[in-house]
């Protein structure tokens, strides 16, 4: 089988097992779509109203099959239908992991909805979600203003690989961590332009091992051509990577002209897309090839005039997963000879100088977002992470999530005070959408993440909106006298549309 899609290529050998994988980790999780083996594509709470949809992939314990069904409800969307009204309703059977997907033909309404899922009708969970406003489209006049692509523009990502269960990988020059991942430093550098468009390579760990042009036209970016190693592939026609004009939701499908595969895609956006830098309006594009048994599924989040900010490939043979890879934009160059960064130790995440860059892209903050004391307590090579908030008289809206550092999906979901014992690392903390990046859980250490509270004194009918600082799109709403927890430092607060910055400091309860 060809395996076209783009950075598929940057993995190594894969060799899979035949037989069928039991879950070892139940979940729900509200999502865009879904990926080959039913893991989340853009895992989030907050939906924009313009995707048009919104998708829920979950998987039971075991190996057995269960006749699953969901039902979607709009919670709270003011006039658009009564409080707690049933929208929708589905059923699969026979089944251990899945996908819920519900649409509309226009935009959907804003407000509070919930997904109920029953197992052989019996409760089983819900998952709470938002459908909230877009963000504003990124102004784009041409299709060559979708990627600074300019000869000596440089990207630099942390890629991971890992195989499933019952796969090997066998990434050359790369040892595996004790988790069994594959970590290097990939970078992406515009080398040049000739007559198949502007050429395109990529290092892993300073090692050249891709090579692809790239054309812009009236059909958005497209890929005309690929090389690895000796193998140099022409695409006829050339293949579109990210679609002009911007109008999604859209969908298009790829089948070169010697019919030897078919790819299909979808675009969605814009959507607010974490990069180095903060949340930029972005687009999500998903392609998906088929030929079975094998489905491999490509996440790509793209920011106009930035680039590719993320992509997470995942490889199913039978519906079991073989591999997943990531790829996530550490920093970007502005052009010109940038040099590209030394080669990593074989096996070894480039921790120290992944954290040096993001520290200086974010800027030192007026206060420290989070502090650490040493905790004899702990067992060897174990560190604590600590999130307390002031007690407030109300009841407290605090959701917590923990990602491995530039991870999407949550590793843990709290509500509240969370006292969590990990593995020595660097962590994304997220309160209520507000995110602290790279935050270190040291070795017999307790760290604790700077928090407060926002009392709002509003109507009850009166909405209000949080956003992160300068985000188009709001991480956090409610209706009415409310204590919301979040990071220490700043937030954006908008009452009946009148936003303003308020501080949140570490420890009190900040009113508004």
């Amino acid at each position: 089988m060809k395996r076209p899609i783009l950075h598929v290529i940057l993995a190594g050998t894969l060799l899979a097992s035949g037989y069928a994988l039991a879950n070892d980790v139940e979940y729900l999780q509200i999502c865009v779509a879904a990926a080959a083996d039913y893991s989340a594509v853009f895992p989030t709470e907050n939906i924009p109203s313009s995707l048009r949809q919104v998708s829920a992939v979950f998987a039971l314990a075991g190996d057995e099959g269960h006749d699953v069904t969901g039902e979607w409800y709009a919670v709270d969307v003011g006039q658009a239908a009564p409080p707690n009204y049933r929208i929708a309703a589905s059923s699969t059977q026979n089944v251990n992991k899945g996908r819920f997907v519900f649409t509309l033909p226009r935009a959907l309404p804003i407000g509070k909805y919930r997904l109920d899922v029953a197992v052989d009708g019996k409760p089983w969970k819900s998952a709470a979600f938002n459908v909230v406003e877009a963000p504003p489209a990124p102004r784009v006049g041409r299709p060559a203003d979708l990627i600074p692509a300019l000869p000596g523009r440089t990207w630099t990502y942390d890629f991971m690989q890992q195989g499933g269960e019952g796969a090997k990988v066998d990434l050359p020059d790369v040892v595996p961590d004790a988790e069994g991942r594959y970590r290097a430093t990939v970078v992406m550098s515009v080398a040049g332009e000739d007559a198949n468009g502007r050429h395109v390579e990529l290092r892993r760990n300073g090692k050249l091992v891709f090579e692809e042009w790239w054309r812009f036209d009236s059909s958005g970016m497209s890929a005309t051509k690929r090389k690895q190693g000796g193998d140099e592939v022409a695409l006829d026609p050339p293949q579109v990577m990210w679609r002009w004009p911007l109008d999604a939701p859209a969908s298009w499908t790829y089948t070169p002209n010697d019919r030897s595969y078919e790819e299909t895609f979808q675009m969605w956006g814009p959507i607010p897309v974490p990069t180095p830098e903060g949340e930029r309006p972005g687009f999500l594009v998903l392609a998906e090839q088929r030929s079975a048994p094998i489905d491999i599924t490509a996440e790509r989040e793209f920011v106009p005039g930035l680039g590719l900010v993320r992509e997470v490939d995942v490889t199913t043979v039978n519906g079991n997963r073989v591999s997943h890879e990531e790829m996530s934009l550490r920093a970007a160059s502005t052009g010109g000879s940038a040099a590209l960064p030394s080669t990593q130790p074989s096996g070894t995440a480039p921790a120290a100088q992944a954290i040096g860059i993001l520290d200086e892209l974010s800027g030192a903050a007026e206060a420290p977002a989070f502090h650490t004391a040493a905790n004899g307590s702990l067992a060897p090579r174990v560190g604590r992470l600590v999130i307390a908030f002031p007690a407030a008289a109300q009841r407290l809206e605090a959701r917590v999530e923990i990602h491995d550092a530039g991870a999407a999906a949550a590793k843990k979901v709290g509500y509240g005070n969370l006292t969590l014992e990990l593995r020595p690392a660097r962590y994304d903390v997220s309160i209520n959408g507000v995110i602290v990046r790279n935050v270190p859980v040291l070795a017999g250490q307790d760290t604790f993440v700077h928090a407060g509270v926002l009392h709002t004194r509003a109507g009850r009918s009166a909405r209000v909106n949080v956003y992160a600082p300068g985000g188009q799109s709001a991480v956090k709403f409610a209706y009415g006298e409310t204590a919301l927890g979040f990071p220490a430092g700043d937030v954006d607060v908008a009452i009946e549309g009148q936003r303003e910055s308020v501080r949140i400091e570490y420890g009190k309860i900040t009113e508004y």
